[in-house]
């Protein structure tokens, strides 16, 4: 088996956009491959006189969930049985620090596979955890006049007093908190359907509080200080920024809104 992950950065697309625009591309592959494969496959028997006898390879493109489903139907209860067995030393192993979410994805799918057996080239396409969620004010309109105002505020007591200029940015495109802090409520179903049905580790060793988040939702703006190798072991943000620069900034932050 094969493995491999990619961060997306969604932006104004939700889950299963990003799912289903990965089928697409998962689909076309699987097919482009099959025919090369079967291609070469047909050209060795016809240079080597041979007869030609070889199995036409026709690799598919699943969803998790559809592959799942697929498997419960076929096998029931002897499935769910099977694969609590196998996701309970994983999920101890996770617990415990030994294995990192994406390796303990890959090890339940590779015992899944075990069980199920494979006719022919398989893809399955899956989320692997953290999801953080995309958060963005700069299109709602009742937002619009507050955050012109924060951003002029910070912007002119950053030039005022550290001679620097500040963009406005729709969207921090890293790791935040700040993910958590709303939603959109006409589509938090949509999206906890595609995460709970596309994550293998869903429910048991991750979660995220959808309807909490909700019904807690709130406006929210990113001020912090510059860094660099975010998450990693070099992490390091400019001492300026953390004991100075930033918390003025937030500062102002506050008071801009609410004087407001």
């Amino acid at each position: 088996s094969a493995f491999g992950c990619i961060s997306v950065h969604p932006l104004m697309s939700k889950p299963d956009d990003v799912m289903n625009q990965l089928m697409k591309i998962a689909v076309e592959v699987a097919r482009d491959v099959g025919k090369r494969v079967n291609d070469a496959s047909g050209l060795f028997f016809q240079k080597t006189g041979r007869q030609l006898e070889h199995k036409q390879w026709k690799p598919q493109a699943l969803l998790y969930s559809q592959w799942v489903l697929s498997l419960k139907a076929q096998y029931g209860e002897a499935f769910e049985a099977y694969a609590d067995e196998k996701f309970a030393p994983i999920k101890s192993k996770v617990l415990r620090g030994e294995l990192t979410h994406l390796e303990a994805t890959r090890q339940y799918v590779d015992a899944l596979f075990d069980f199920a057996g494979c006719d022919e080239p398989t893809l399955i396409l899956g989320i692997v955890p953290p999801f953080y969620s995309s958060v963005c004010y700069l299109d709602a309109p009742e937002y619009t006049e507050i955050i012109q105002r924060v951003h002029k505020a910070i912007s002119h007591e950053a030039t005022q007093k550290h001679d620097q200029t500040y963009d406005l940015e729709a969207y921090f495109t890293g790791i935040s908190d700040l993910s958590y802090s709303s939603i959109d409520p006409y589509s938090v179903s949509a999206i906890e359907a595609t995460i709970s049905g596309e994550m293998p580790l869903y429910g048991q060793l991750y979660n995220i509080p959808f309807e909490e988040i909700k019904n807690n939702a709130m406006a929210c703006i990113n001020v912090g200080p510059w860094g660099k190798d975010f998450h990693k072991i070099s992490e390091r943000v400019l001492i300026e920024d953390i004991l100075e620069r930033t918390p003025q900034l937030i500062l102002c932050t506050l008071e801009t809104v609410f004087n407001a």
